[in-house]
């Protein structure tokens, strides 16, 4: 939905392709991945903000769950 973040381990130009479309504003890339270069001029190009983790997907999102409750999750 507009406005969401999207947690992902993908880490090519077509997240960023994705994200615009659906009008998210923002990706966590976790696991310690890293995007490639190619995701990152897509992404600034297209108002997408770029975030990293080290943690899981699912620590991710647990931490987001824990910062905002179950009305933002």
């Amino acid at each position: 939905k507009k406005g969401e973040a999207w947690v992902t381990i993908m880490t090519n130009l077509n997240v960023a392709a994705v994200a615009s479309l659906a009008e998210i504003s923002m990706v966590i890339i976790s696991e310690g991945c890293s995007p490639d270069e190619g995701l990152v001029q897509k992404a600034r190009s297209a108002g997408v903000c770029l975030f990293g983790s080290e943690k899981s997907t699912y620590g991710v999102i647990c931490d987001i769950y824990e910062a905002f409750g179950e009305e933002k999750a």
